[in-house]
């Protein structure tokens, strides 16, 4: 049988000689070389929680490792493993790696982890870590007060994906290149293809309006690592949609896909000058024009297209620096063109602040929730940390990003705000985190009905925890009036302020997943007001009947809650003093509130310092000015302030703000502000300054055009004593209800069919110049 005859033949192979076996490697090496190996790990998935007190934060990731030895050749040509990092062993570093670090990012894991294989492995000459991020959003969910952030609930997000591919050599820094992976964009206009080479294959029409459709993978490496992987990265995104969408209220044509990408590579160097260069990937996707409905009865009208996957175009370009530092390619001519010429970093503060703020209201406001009171409590949770003594700790670092400061029982909950206000450092990079937390802050009380806040930027964000503050520094609600002043004293407050702090508990309420306490302190946590006040001073307290810690709630309604710290305003007698004013005098908590808010949120830093009496001054100027009320803002003006500051949220100065009214009212109004210099005009062609400093000279009455007279409200009734102007003739009248000079009729003529109206109530259009007088100035600063 033909398996019998095979034994023998089976046998002998079996039983080959090892001599053979030997033969054959050692021919192998004679004749072959070993041209590469890898040696890793892939898929692993990990998946980090980070709790704070009841509020919850994830990150999940997709990590693959490679590594590198020349002891690794051994293994392959050889069946050596002495010196091999088994891949499970790898897969286990990667859940030891994300147990010890707080990266938030796929670059800083990637760089974490290779940190550490190389410190574990010396036999390793270097390692490579594949990061991919999977995006998880915190999900919204209704409740008592609306929808709100879940503290421990999320949902997957979309197909985009983070990449980050980490490489490192030993005695070497990180290398690390971005990516951006499946960003699908569709614009629905402003996009053509036409003019290409035609030829007998060619059946795609030219056309200057379709719709443009790519999924998109961006990635890019950098010259110098930057501080904030998070920021750059949103930054290159915001820079990418640019380049594809144009400006958001008005768009840019694009004469083709390649166009759309070269320019955003471009837009992408211009911004971020970390990144060395960018490779973008866009296989077209298309939309076809759903030409059947005129077939069936129906006119297409650019409206219906029907999507297509394949096959797609394959569009690639790679944007790099050059020796100047500007793209290696020059960009194409045809279509109109965004701006990519190279600019110089920098950070205009007026217009970052402002657009920082902006974002702000629209994420701390939505349809959905309002976390206004969160903002309040973060912003005064990262600045009440300080200490006068060492000058450690305050706003300055935005620390509370990182462990300890983060598992504070006292900060349990703000992950959540934090979460929220991510978006605002994407949408505003060059913005600090702690400038972002502390103008939360400020924005939340006002938004919410409460004072303006003043707020300086220029805080810087800390890059490790190891800037922290000893925990324990914050408020315990818990303890009382001896307690408290421990607290504030620390920072540099005095009862008084002690107490105005305090009133931020008019906004938000205790939720017990949090803090442990339970319930809202007014009958509008949403609104910043004098009630928290009136409640503590008015409404009898008697202890809560419950399974949480002491704090007592009101003995007619049982709804409203104070807790121990608060009852302390009340019992104190240093304290209920000002409780008491605050709760009899609401504008002077707001205005006491608005000076200790400005103070805390400074603290710890030189960079923002609070506002002083003479920038509050200076708003003060402004908003009457605003009003076109300029005796009331010369009322307000004082030595030293400046009139040409400007409103932090608007970015207007005093003139700007004064805008809407005549412009006879500065013609008229002398006093110069912002040199404290008054000259007066009475039409004789003297120097006069204008209202923010600058010198002008006004031409003599017979040349000067007359401008229309003061409108009626902005004039004030004739004294029976004029006073003269201290800077002028004692013969310079004071500033007057205008009144026409004798004329002969012909030049006042009375309208037709109306009553006669005495010269005092004249409305003419026009005054001569010689009735324009001025307002007496203000005292002159002592001299010495």
């Amino acid at each position: 049988m033909a398996w019998r005859q095979a034994l023998p033949r089976l046998a002998a192979a079996t039983t080959a000689p090892a001599a053979s076996l030997a033969l054959c490697e050692a021919q192998r090496k004679t004749d072959y070389d070993l041209a590469r190996h890898q040696h890793g790990k892939t898929r692993v998935r990990v998946l980090k929680v980070r709790r704070e007190g009841g509020v919850h934060a994830i990150s999940e990731y997709k990590v693959e490792t490679t590594l590198f030895s020349p002891a690794y050749d051994r293994v392959f040509t050889k069946g050596d493993n002495t010196d091999l990092v088994a891949t499970d062993t790898q897969k286990n570093t990667v859940y030891i790696v994300a147990k010890r670090t707080d990266a938030s990012t796929p670059e800083a894991f990637g760089v974490a982890l290779c940190e550490h294989l190389l410190k574990e492995y010396p036999i390793l000459s270097g390692c490579r870590a594949d990061v991919e991020s999977v995006e998880w959003a915190r999900a919204c969910v209704d409740g008592r007060n609306g929808a709100q952030p879940h503290v421990h609930g999320f949902l997957r997000s979309e197909p985009e994906r983070q990449v980050a591919s980490v490489s490192m050599t030993r005695g070497q820094g990180p290398k690390v290149e971005s990516s951006i992976e499946g960003l699908v964009v569709l614009k629905t206009t402003q996009s053509g293809f036409e003019g290409y080479l035609k030829d007998k294959y060619t059946l795609l029409p030219d056309t200057q309006e379709r719709c443009m459709a790519t999924e998109m993978t961006a990635s890019w490496n950098y010259a110098q690592l930057p501080q904030d992987f998070g920021a750059a990265r949103n930054n290159v995104r915001r820079q990418i949609l640019k380049g594809f969408f144009g400006e958001p209220a008005t768009g840019v044509y694009s004469a083709s896909l390649q166009e759309s990408i070269y320019d955003a590579g471009c837009l992408v160097l211009d911004a971020v000058p970390e990144v060395k260069q960018i490779e973008i990937d866009t296989p077209n996707l298309h939309y076809l024009p759903a030409k059947l409905l005129d077939a069936v009865g129906e006119k297409f009208e650019d409206d219906v297209f029907i999507p297509t996957s394949e096959p797609s175009g394959s569009i690639n370009c790679i944007v790099a620096r050059g020796a100047g530092g500007r793209p290696t390619t020059t960009a194409p001519t045809s279509g109109p063109k965004l701006s990519v010429e190279t600019k110089p970093v920098s950070l205009n503060v007026a217009d970052a602040q402002a657009r920082a703020a902006e974002e702000i209201r629209g994420a701390i406001i939505t349809p959905k929730a309002n976390s206004c009171p969160m903002a309040v409590r973060l912003a005064w949770h990262a600045s009440g940390t300080f200490d006068k003594n060492d000058g450690s700790g305050g706003s300055d670092g935005a620390t509370m990003r990182f462990a300890p400061e983060r598992e504070d029982g006292a900060n349990a909950g703000l992950g959540i705000e934090r979460d929220i206000l991510q978006p605002v450092k994407r949408a505003v990079p060059e913005v600090s985190t702690a400038d972002i937390w502390t103008l939360a802050g400020a924005q939340a009380v006002e938004v919410c009905g409460g004072p303006r806040i003043n707020h300086a930027m220029g805080r810087k964000d800390a890059t490790s925890g190891a800037q922290c503050p000893p925990v324990g520094r914050l408020p315990d609600a818990s303890q009382g009036a001896d307690h408290l002043r421990d607290v504030f004293y620390r920072m540099g407050f005095d009862d008084r302020e002690i107490v105005a702090l305090s009133g931020a508990h008019t906004l938000g309420r205790c939720h017990k997943v949090r803090s442990g306490f339970d319930g809202p302190w007014t009958s509008n946590p949403l609104k910043f007001d004098g009630e928290y006040f009136r409640n503590l001073m008015t409404k009898d307290w008697v202890p809560r009947d419950w399974d949480g810690p002491l704090q007592y709630t009101d003995k007619e309604s049982h709804s409203l809650t104070m807790l121990p710290s608060d009852l302390a305003l009340k019992e104190d007698p240093a304290f209920a003093v000002y409780a008491s004013k605050y709760a009899a005098d609401e504008s002077l908590f707001f205005e006491d509130f608005k000076k200790a808010f400005e103070k805390l949120i400074s603290l710890g830093t030189t960079a923002a310092p609070a506002s002083t009496d003479l920038d509050d001054a200076a708003a003060k100027v402004r908003e009457e000015c605003m009003h076109g009320s300029l005796e009331h803002a010369q009322t307000a003006w004082r030595p030293g302030v400046d009139a040409n500051s400007y409103d932090a949220g608007s970015r207007r100065t005093a003139l700007h703000k004064a805008a809407c009214v005549p412009a006879s009212l500065f013609e008229l109004w002398s006093v110069d502000i912002g040199r404290q210099r008054s000259v007066c005009y009475t039409g004789s062609g003297a120097t006069r300054t204008s209202f923010l400093g600058s010198s002008t000279t006004s031409a003599p009455p017979s040349t000067r055009r007359t401008r229309p007279a003061t409108p009626r409200y902005m004039m004030r009734r004739a004294s029976a004593t004029p006073t003269s102007c201290p800077s002028c003739s004692p013969a310079a009248p004071r500033r007057t209800r205008a009144t026409p000079p004798a004329r002969p009729r012909e030049k006042w003529p009375r309208r037709t069919g109306t009553r006669p109206r005495s010269a005092a109530s004249s409305r003419s259009r026009r005054l001569p110049p010689q009735a324009v007088h001025v307002i007496p100035c203000p005292p002159s600063p002592p001299t010495n």
